[in-house]
């Protein structure tokens, strides 16, 4: 598999003056978006990247998108305390790329945490939609807020019946 040639030569990836850590950050991307559908996978993959000090905006993107997908799954058995708990884990992650200068957030990494928060708690992903439009990097798209509206349309479209 991909995974098993990367970690076959992972020793050969490390980083050196040759622009063998773009080749390491590829590989790992190629990794986290080849289990965008395991969680369990993306996640150890997403770990050590982070660990190597190696994640960019791709692969956090990448990381939430999966969070997203895993939280959004129909008959997953996602309880809803286990999907807020991934959904503040991927707010978590965004602030840190919030604070971070290696890995900024871009309008695709805010949608990805919108998807989870509209799963869960549709009242905090409006929120984060607000933070959204007075946000010059980071405006939201026509996918934002149809995917807000979406959350709201699960809740019954009604503000005091949330999805928690």
């Amino acid at each position: 598999s991909a995974e098993q040639l990367l970690l076959r030569h992972n020793e050969d990836l490390l980083v050196d003056d040759t622009g063998a850590q773009d080749t390491t950050l590829i590989a790992y991307n190629t990794l986290l978006k080849a289990w965008k559908h395991n969680l369990v996978q993306s996640d150890r993959i997403f770990q050590e990247m982070r660990k190597r000090n190696l994640a960019n905006t791709l692969s956090y993107t990448s990381y939430l998108s999966t969070l997203a997908h895993s939280i959004g799954k129909k008959g997953n058995g996602n309880k809803k305390g286990e999907q807020k708990a991934l959904a503040q884990k991927a707010q978590s992650l965004l602030d840190d790329m919030t604070a971070s200068s290696l890995a900024k957030p871009n309008t695709w990494t805010y949608n990805s945490v919108l998807h989870c928060w509209s799963n869960c708690n549709v009242a905090r992903a409006e929120q984060l939609l607000k933070e959204m439009e007075k946000s010059p990097d980071c405006p939201p798209t026509t996918s934002s807020y149809t995917t807000v509206m979406n959350g709201w349309a699960r809740a019954g479209g009604d503000r005091d019946n949330d999805l928690e």
